[in-house]
């Protein structure tokens, strides 16, 4: 990294900003703390150990109390005070039941436990009842748990692979300018999709980082003291945090040596942007950029369901569901907006991936098989990931109830290396017989992005068993 002053900083016209000022010079003198915290997120993202350390770290903290309110204390609590203050009539009996007695013998008024035949079998059965109503919930809350922790695993590793990304092509002063300002990173709406509670949302968003170095910490708004000297023994932490300020904040701590960051240091003056290499040089036929695996297409569907998670999210559809059994074979995206009650439901293509014969037949033909199979576990839905047969009654409930359903085709060009682009978006609320000759996409204008594509099934491949079912 050159000298401060050196070269054109961030500024307007031929000037120049004072040393002080430089956005350059201050990444320099930050070099090794910014080092330290990309290691913490790799290892957040990569770790399920560092993870699990970080989770049962902030479970106890302000916002995590609201994590256990949401699971614990919701309609499973409430349902549990039933079922006791049930089971206490049964045993004390009540002055409602004696109330009722009296009327029923005076006023000849049918009574509430007139078929269980008097009221401790009565309220015994009430008991039951709730005490079930409670197991229910709480089989749901268990799985906004995995789900939340699940989401922390997501945002981890979208972090890390997109600040690796661009570190790669343009080097650590891009990654982190373009990532975010002072190394700390806010979640915002990165990786918030499906399943998660309120409070599991506020939660993630509170995630922040902040460094700390020869004794001088900082974070948003800080400033490291310009007299202070890295040396190999100095000590650099990076803490990741996570709770309300005012509350009880938790986090995990690394501390590293900046003579341990040193082989970090000098890996980053060496990358894509300074054309060490020659960029048209040919690559292995397996590998993609720097030597690494050139991405299956398999990884590329899935990279381009991620950002068109994130693009349905932005859309207003904040209740986001995927429907698949263990072949991998379902529904890519149902969106639900919660404030319209409005549905759309996307299918998700990358690069030269084409409808198969079931989805030519149109959107609402096909989302309406997938989800009948799967509510009735037919064909290859014998077969399904835990809880997706309650994420199939869940989006029936949503299209039987939706104020308006929107059928779209969404096209994503992914490279060898990962990265992904929306290409467009097609128009697939077509009936079967009447599919278009070809496909339009259009970007969010309405102009078209792309040449019409005629629609076939794929080219390779034998034809999957559960297209091969009739629906009944």
């Amino acid at each position: 990294m050159a000298s401060p002053g050196a070269n054109p900083d961030i500024t307007v016209d031929d000037g120049h900003l004072q040393n002080n000022c430089s956005y350059f010079a201050h990444v320099e003198n930050h070099l090794y703390q910014y080092v330290a915290l990309f290691r913490l997120i790799k290892e957040l993202a990569e770790s399920e150990a560092a993870r699990e350390e970080f989770w049962e770290g902030f479970k106890t903290s302000a916002l995590g109390h609201l994590i256990a309110y949401d699971i614990n204390n919701g309609a499973a609590q409430t349902a549990r005070k039933d079922a006791e203050k049930y089971a206490e009539r049964a045993k004390e009996g009540s002055w409602e039941d004696t109330i009722n007695q009296l009327g029923h013998d005076w006023f000849g008024y049918s009574l509430p436990w007139a078929k269980e035949g008097n009221p401790k079998a009565y309220n015994e059965h009430l008991s039951k009842a709730y005490e079930e109503r409670a197991k229910i919930y709480q089989e749901h809350a268990d799985i906004e748990l995995a789900l939340a922790k699940g989401k922390l695993k997501e945002y981890f590793v979208s972090l890390w692979n997109e600040i690796k990304r661009r570190w790669t092509e343009c080097g650590v002063l891009y990654a982190v300018a373009t990532t975010a300002t002072d190394a700390a990173f806010f979640v915002g709406e990165l990786a918030l999709g499906a399943g998660l509670t309120a409070g599991a949302i506020k939660l993630l968003k509170s995630i922040k980082f902040m460094t700390h170095i020869s004794g001088v910490a900082r974070g948003v708004g800080g400033a490291v003291a310009e007299t202070a000297t890295v040396t190999k023994d100095t000590v650099v932490t990076v803490t990741a945090v996570m709770g309300a300020p005012g509350g009880t904040m938790r986090k995990i701590v690394r501390n590293y040596k900046a003579g341990e960051l040193k082989a970090d240091v000098e890996e980053l003056q060496s990358h894509s942007g300074v054309l060490r290499k020659d960029p048209q040089a040919p690559l292995k036929e397996k590998d993609g950029p720097e030597g690494e695996k050139k991405k299956s297409n398999g990884e590329k569907g899935k990279l381009a369901e991620a950002k068109a998670r994130q693009r349905l999210a932005n859309e207003g559809y904040g209740d986001i569901r995927e429907l698949r059994n263990n072949s991998d074979n379902g529904i890519d995206l149902v969106g639900r907006n919660p404030e319209t009650g409005a549905v759309k439901i996307v299918e998700v293509k990358a690069n030269s991936a084409s409808l198969n014969d079931l989805q030519s037949a149109g959107g609402p033909t096909y989302t309406d098989l997938q989800v009948n199979r799967a509510l009735n576990g037919k064909g290859n839905w014998q077969s399904m990931p835990n809880g997706m047969d309650d994420t199939a009654y869940e989006i029936s409930d949503w299209l039987e109830g939706a104020s308006s359903k929107d059928y779209e085709i969404w096209k994503y060009d992914v490279d060898d290396a990962g990265n992904t682009t929306f290409r467009g978006k097609a128009d697939w609320n077509w009936k079967p017989g009447t599919k278009p000759k070809r496909l339009t996409y259009r970007d969010d204008s309405g102009s078209v992005t792309r040449k019409a594509k005629a629609i076939k099934p794929p080219s390779t491949g034998p034809p999957d068993v559960d297209n091969q079912t009739s629906p009944r």
